[in-house]
């Protein structure tokens, strides 16, 4: 056959999605859970009365409540037989003699498991579902259970239908319009959806000429996954976690809650040499749960 060069040894690896509701709901993340914990709460009646004469009367009630976030510990393990190599181009990575305890190429292994890992952590806090691998309970589930959740897809957009590029304005916007007045004027209020609908949500307001970005600018929406839609002033940033979901979420940032042991405990990769096996094991070992604080300020919409 023709010669081919085998002598660069340059590794190239695929795409890997970063794990975007990370760090959007940094904030928002509660360490230091083994197994469950309460997150408590507080509300306070409040009723402005007359005053007539001296005699005041105590009214309304002060109602300390709690939710509680379970964790569930996940875990993935490679283990990795660098005699295996031997046979191939390959071998040109292994160090010299028959005992390989470290690889040259160790450190970019170690590089993309971590990304891949991550981007798998991504998709697991909104999808993740009762009876999954890992046990972990996603957002999306999460929401669906709580009591009080503001239906925003009132018109009964259905599954055959979908989200398009007809549609996905009149569903943000009529999205805004269920906002609970309590709400209004919180600055932490915020859509999160799926990349598909964002590319969407993008086109569709490209071919209305709402051109709300500047075009000379670097950082544009579709670099940055985040848009301001126009007159409401309101957020909209896309996670691939919600991507393929259809879901639309509007709440503010502060309503989400990630569990965890330590935070970002899912990155602490382990990578060994395992002696009696002459393996190197490549280890991740976290916790993690989700819980939203209050049903009645979250607007979530899901086809039918």
């Amino acid at each position: 056959t023709a010669y081919v060069d085998q002598t660069n040894l340059e590794l190239f690896t695929k795409a890997v999605f970063s794990n975007a509701t990370s760090q959007y709901l940094s904030g928002q993340v509660q360490s230091g859970i083994k197994y469950k914990e309460q997150i408590n709460y507080m509300d306070v009646d409040v009723t402005l009365r007359a005053k007539e004469g001296c005699g005041l009367t105590s009214s309304g009630e002060v109602i300390f409540d709690k939710k509680e976030i379970e964790v569930k510990t996940f875990y993935d393990q490679k283990t990795f037989c660098p005699s295996d190599l031997e046979t191939f181009y390959t071998q040109q990575f292994l160090p010299a003699g028959s005992i390989y305890e470290n690889m040259p190429i160790e450190a970019a292994f170690a590089e993309y498991y971590s990304a891949k890992v991550a981007a798998a952590v991504e998709v697991l806090l909104w999808q993740g579902v009762t009876g999954g691998a890992s046990g972990v309970i996603g957002l999306n589930q999460v929401i669906d259970a709580t009591s009080g959740v503001i239906n925003g897809n009132p018109t009964s957009i259905t599954t055959g239908t979908g989200i398009t590029t007809g549609n996905v304005i009149g569903i943000f916007n009529g999205m805004v319009t269920l906002i609970p007045n309590a709400l209004a004027g919180q600055t932490d209020l915020e859509f999160v959806c799926g990349w598909d609908t964002f590319r969407k949500l993008l086109q569709a307001y490209f071919t209305l000429n709402n051109f709300h970005y500047g075009a000379t600018e670097e950082a544009s929406p579709y670099a940055t996954g985040s848009i301001i839609i126009p007159s409401f002033g309101l957020r909209v940033t896309a996670l691939h976690g919600l991507t393929g979901t259809n879901r639309i979420h509007l709440t503010r940032k502060s309503n989400y809650v990630i569990g965890t042991d330590v935070p970002n405990e899912y990155e602490s990769l382990d990578v060994f040499y395992e002696r009696k096996d002459n393996t190197i094991i490549a280890r991740i070992v976290a916790k993690l749960g989700t819980q939203i604080k209050f049903g009645t300020e979250l607007v979530t919409f899901k086809l039918v």
